[in-house]
Order: C-alpha cells, then sequence, then structure tokens
C-alpha cells in the first residue's frame, strides 16, 4: 500500500511538471508572436523554443530551429547560425539520423571555431563524442569527449564538466570498465549536484547505479535509482523516468518485492511506450515476463512476451539500419579512394599520350602555338574579370562600412537630440522653481517682516506669526534640498554606496526632524517598523525619500490626523509603506504624480507649498537602489505611498 502511495504521488509530480514545460513553452511562443522585428533576438527566441521540445517532440525542434536559422543566414548573424546548428543536429540525433546530426555538429563546431567560441566548441565536441559513442565507435568517441573536457577544464565550466564527465561515464559502462565508468559518473554526479543540473544529475546516477546492479550492490544501487529518479522529474525528462523506474523495479524483483516490482515496472513500460522508447520497452516487458512467470501468472507472461518481441523486432531493425549507414558511408569512402586511384592511372596515361603525340606530332606546333595564344588570351580575360568583380566586392564592401558610419552617426546625433532635449526640460523647471516656488515664499517673508511692530501686537500674534515663520522657513529649506539634490542628481559622475542600514533608525530620526510641523497641525505619527529590519540601499537615498514621503503626508494631513509608517516583507524585498488620513487623490493625479514631463505642484490642507519635484527624485532613488514606488489613494479617504528596498536578513 505504501508503494502504491508514492507511485500516485509521482504520477501527480510528473502530471505537474509537464503542465509546467507546457507552461513555459507557450510562453515562448506568446513572445514569438507579440516580438515584430526580424532581428537577432528574435533568432534567439526561436532557438530557444527548438530546443524546449526536443525530448518530447524533435520534428517540432527541427521546425523551429530551421526557421532561425533561415533568419540567422538572412541577418549574416554568425552565432545564431551555430546554435540553430546545434539544434538541428539535436533534432536529428534524437530521430536516430546520426549522419545528418554529425554533419550539422561539425559546421557548428566550425563557426564556434571561427568565433572563438571555446563553449560552444565544446559543446560540439561533446556531443560528436556522444554520436560516436552509440554508434559503438568508442575510441572516436573517447577522443573527442576528452578534448570537449580539457576545454571546460580550461575555463573552469561547471556545468560542461559535469556534462564531459557523465558523458565519459556512459562510455566507459558501454565499454565494460565499471570502474572508471564509477569514477567518472561520481565526478559527474557532485558537479551536476552543485550547479542543480537535474538532467545530468538524473543520468550520472543511473550509471553509478547499473553499475552498482553489476557488481551485485543492489542496496546502494536501489539509492541512486531513487536519487536519480527524483532529478529526473525535476528535469522533466520521461526517457530518463523511465529509465530508473525500470532499475527500481528490476532491483525489487531480485530482493523478491514482487508487487512493489510489479508496480514500477509497469510504469516504467507505460512512460516507454509513450516517448516511443524501444530499448526501455524491451528491457521492461521482458522483466515483467520473468516477474509474471516466477508467480505462476502465465498468460500474462505471454501477454508481455509479445510486447517484447514486437520491441526486439523493432530494436533489431534500427541496428540493422545502423549498420546499413555505417557500411554505405564505409562504402562511400572506399568508392572516392577508387575515383582517386582511377583518375592517378588516368593521369599517367595521358602523360603517355601526350608523349607519343609529340614524337609525330612537331609539325603541328604552329597550330599548337596558336591554341597556346588563344588559351592565354581566355586566361587574361578571365583574369581581368576575376579582378573587377573582386574590386566591385571591396567598393561594395566599402559602400556598406561608410553606410554603417552614417548610421551610427545619425544614431549619434538622435542621441544627442534627446540629451538636448532633457537638459532644456531641466532648465524650465529650474526657472519654475527659482521663479514661483522659491521667489513666493521670500516674497511672504518680506510681508511679514514689514509688519512685525511688537510694541503693538499681542503675545497670540506673536505665536501665529512666529508659526508663519515657522512654516516658510521650512517649506524654503525644504524645496532647496530637494533642489539640490535633483541638480545633483542630474549631474553627470555622481556616486552613491550602498550598505547595510537599519531602517527603524532612519525612519525615528526623520521623525524627530519634522515633529515640529507635525505638532503645528497636531497631527501624530506612528513608526511601526521593528528595529531588526535592515535593508540593503544608500544611507542618503533613503534618508531623502523617507524625508519626502513623511513630509507630503504632513501636508495633505489635516489637523488631529494621523500617520503610519510600517513594513512587510515580501521576496527578500522590504515593502515599506507611509499611510495618512489625509485629503487623497483621484486616479488622474496619481497617473501625474512621478512624471517630470507634468508639473504638478499642489498646496497643502494649510496652503503649504511644493515643487513637484520630491516624487521624482523618491521614484529615482528608489530606482537606484533596485526598489520600486507607487501609490494607492482614493479622494477623501487617504493616501497609502508603498516602496520597496531590498532585505537584508539577520543570520540566526
Amino acid at each position: 500500500m505504501r508503494y502504491s502511495f508514492v507511485l500516485l504521488l509521482f504520477f501527480f509530480l510528473s502530471f505537474s511538471l509537464v503542465f509546467a514545460q507546457r507552461t513555459k513553452i507557450d510562453s515562448l511562443h506568446n513572445q514569438i508572436r507579440n516580438y515584430p522585428a526580424q532581428d537577432s533576438v528574435k533568432v534567439d527566441m526561436l532557438i530557444d523554443l527548438a530546443y524546449r521540445y526536443y525530448q518530447s517532440y524533435p520534428d517540432s525542434t527541427l521546425f523551429f530551429a530551421q526557421k532561425g536559422l533561415t533568419l540567422a543566414e538572412r541577418l549574416k548573424y554568425k552565432k545564431g547560425i551555430g546554435r540553430a546548428y546545434n539544434r538541428i543536429a539535436i533534432a536529428y540525433s534524437v530521430k536516430g539520423k546520426y549522419a545528418e546530426g554529425l554533419t550539422f555538429y561539425f559546421n557548428s563546431l566550425k563557426i564556434a571555431e571561427q568565433l572563438g567560441d571555446e563553449v560552444g566548441t565544446a559543446s560540439a565536441l561533446n556531443n560528436i563524442g556522444y554520436i560516436l559513442r552509440l554508434q559503438k565507435q568508442y575510441k572516436q568517441s573517447l577522443d573527442y569527449t576528452l578534448q570537449a573536457l580539457a576545454i571546460s577544464q580550461r575555463n573552469q565550466n561547471i556545468g560542461a564538466m559535469a556534462v564531459n564527465l557523465t558523458n565519459l561515464g556512459w562510455l566507459y559502462s558501454n565499454i565494460g570498465d565499471y570502474q572508471k565508468a564509477l569514477g567518472f559518473a561520481a565526478r559527474g554526479m557532485k558537479m551536476a549536484d552543485a550547479i542543480e543540473d537535474n538532467y545530468h544529475a538524473s543520468i550520472s546516477r543511473h550509471i553509478v547505479a547499473k553499475v552498482y546492479a553489476k557488481q551485485e550492490r543492489f542496496d546502494l544501487a536501489l539509492v541512486h535509482y531513487q536519487e536519480g529518479l527524483k532529478k529526473a522529474e525535476t528535469a522533466q525528462i520521461k526517457q530518463q523516468i523511465a529509465f530508473h523506474l525500470l532499475g527500481i523495479g528490476e532491483i525489487y524483483f531480485i530482493k523478491k518485492q514482487l508487487n512493489e516490482a510489479q508496480l514500477y515496472l509497469r510504469k516504467a513500460l507505460e512512460i516507454a511506450q509513450e516517448v516511443k522508447s524501444p530499448e526501455i520497452v524491451q528491457e521492461a516487458s521482458l522483466a515483467l515476463v520473468n516477474l509474471h512467470r516466477s508467480k505462476g501468472e502465465y498468460i500474462k507472461a505471454f501477454e508481455y512476451n509479445d510486447i517484447f518481441n514486437i520491441a526486439k523486432d523493432s530494436i533489431f531493425t534500427l541496428e540493422q539500419q545502423t549498420q546499413i549507414n555505417r557500411l554505405q558511408y564505409e562504402f562511400e569512402v572506399e568508392k572516392n579512394r577508387r575515383e582517386i586511384a582511377l583518375l592517378e592511372k588516368d593521369n599517367e596515361y595521358q602523360k603517355a599520350k601526350k608523349e607519343l603525340f609529340l614524337n609525330w606530332l612537331y609539325a603541328a606546333l604552329g597550330l599548337v602555338f596558336l591554341v597556346s595564344i588563344l588559351t592565354f588570351s581566355l586566361y587574361r580575360s578571365r583574369q581581368k574579370l576575376w579582378q573587377a568583380n573582386r574590386l566591385l566586392a571591396f567598393q561594395k564592401t566599402e559602400l556598406e562600412q561608410k553606410n554603417a558610419e552614417i548610421d551610427e552617426q545619425n544614431r549619434s546625433i538622435s542621441l544627442q537630440s534627446a540629451q538636448l532635449q532633457e537638459m532644456n526640460k531641466f532648465k524650465d523647471k529650474l526657472f519654475s522653481i527659482i521663479a514661483h516656488d522659491l521667489r513666493n515664499p521670500v516674497v511672504a517673508l518680506k510681508n511679514t517682516i514689514d509688519i512685525l511692530e511688537p510694541e503693538i501686537l499681542h503675545a497670540s500674534e506673536l505665536t501665529f506669526i512666529k508659526t508663519e515663520l515657522l512654516k516658510q522657513f521650512n517649506s524654503m529649506d525644504f524645496t532647496l534640498t530637494n533642489l539640490l539634490e535633483w541638480a545633483r542628481s542630474q549631474m553627470k559622475g555622481e556616486t552613491y554606496l550602498k550598505e547595510n542600514l537599519n531602517l527603524h533608525e532612519i525612519v525615528e530620526n526623520t521623525i524627530k526632524l519634522l515633529l515640529p510641523l507635525a505638532r503645528l497641525k497636531e497631527i501624530a505619527i506612528c513608526n511601526q517598523i521593528p528595529v531588526s529590519t535592515i535593508v540593503h540601499a544608500d544611507l542618503n537615498h533613503v534618508r531623502f525619500i523617507i524625508r519626502n514621503l513623511l513630509n507630503n503626508a504632513i501636508k495633505f494631513t489635516d489637523k488631529q490626523g494621523s500617520i503610519t509608517i510600517a513594513v512587510d516583507k515580501k521576496d527578500k524585498q522590504c515593502v515599506i509603506a507611509v499611510k495618512d488620513t489625509g485629503i487623497g487623490m483621484s486616479k488622474e493625479e496619481q497617473n501625474k504624480l512621478f512624471a517630470m514631463s507634468t508639473n504638478i505642484s499642489t498646496q497643502g490642507t494649510e496652503g503649504e507649498k511644493g515643487t513637484g519635484l520630491g516624487l521624482i527624485l523618491c521614484k529615482e532613488f528608489v530606482e537606484k537602489n533596485n526598489g520600486k514606488i507607487w501609490v494607492e489613494s482614493e479622494k477623501g479617504q487617504g493616501s497609502t505611498f508603498y516602496f520597496t528596498l531590498p532585505e537584508v536578513e539577520l543570520s540566526k
């Protein structure tokens, strides 16, 4: 009953993984469909989609890889051409067309070497070795795979080394050198685990398990089969899932646990038939024949024996076809050799014939001389034509280079134009702030001072004037601070330093700074951020963001209102919320908040002024610290400003 539950759970997980894979493929299809440009990005999308299909639908791999190849050739995108060759080779290999697969792998290898792409070179060498191993050409397979491993080691490419070592494990397992097979597979397994390459981690465990089974170390074999099954499920490779289920079933059969063996063997057979793998079908059906025979269930044994014979005949046919392909290859080589030999003999015959003719054709020297002159003239004409074509090609290349230079100059001009427009916006905004947001508080301050006559003012009037002066000074100070920060952010060469910061302390210090303004309006400010909250950001940026958001909240909150600062943690990000009970804003106002192109300067609940710069800078500083900022608000319901900063997790 326990094993039935395990298998049921396995079926559910397999379905989930297949659904996830289908979702990834659908996502790529949507990206390609919605990407109108015919450029190198489109080529890479098509090639990535082709790779997604190769385990289950190699014909689809071939289709999308060829589409990518056609576009890459039109664009002269050489790296894309090489990658497309690689995917086409994979498709042919999965379909059993190894000669075609080798042809495209060699083409991929040639381009990778031309580009100096050692990763691509190692990949092509490894795959050539893989096909040669399937063709049982072990010596050549070993040579290519070792070349690939040497390049991967030189570049410290752990992923490629895991693949190379796994293939070497398979190779030595096929040869029968189980000690080396175990060593290479174990090394490949360790590296694949380190980089979470579940596909090759599964294959390496399969190799190790088979070696342990041959050595009759069945418990160790079972452990590695079970671990490999989990890796195969995660990688969504059905063929490997079937291999591991088959191995587990065989171990249970040896251990006389027949019911468990039957469950695993049947599932292995079912998946093998689904992916059309005659090798696994043959092994699984033969194991089920032996299992039912041992249980005395001869009718079922005969049924599985029929499946076994069909698979065996299919494998025989495939092996026969492979042998025919190999013989045909050897025949072509031999045919070419014989044609070369015949050509050499024909050359010798022509030489003897020429000597014979020279003995009796001296009288025709004039004719020969004339023919020579004509031949030379023809040669000279062809030489001139070749030179003219070469000159034309050179001029075409020069023209293309000049066009490219003109295009680059146009791009540079467009960039400068955009920069100039930004500078004009900067100038206009600066003059607007100086003319209105700085001048108005100064004028108000002057008018207030002009009417001061202490001898005729009551104490309450002096207190009121003091309060108004404090408001004007704070407004000017805040405007100047924002203006200076904005100007500095627009200058090239601005530097900032990210470090671990205690968010609670920064908020607390900012509240103390703005407390006089809040007291004037009897507004309560509550800091709900835990003292242990640590973020990774620039200190000046965070201070500026908190100060501006709190100042805005005070500005737009009525008397006796409240402001709350809180934090929530999600996906390694701190989501900070500054919530007020103020006047709120409409959707239209929200859409204009963070845009430089719009000039928002709204008065607060008691006529407080603003430049609109603060929120623009808040957005810029948040994004420079890898965060986002947004607002949620309704008219008359208050506003909540949210922004995110990277969280620093404290060690436990």
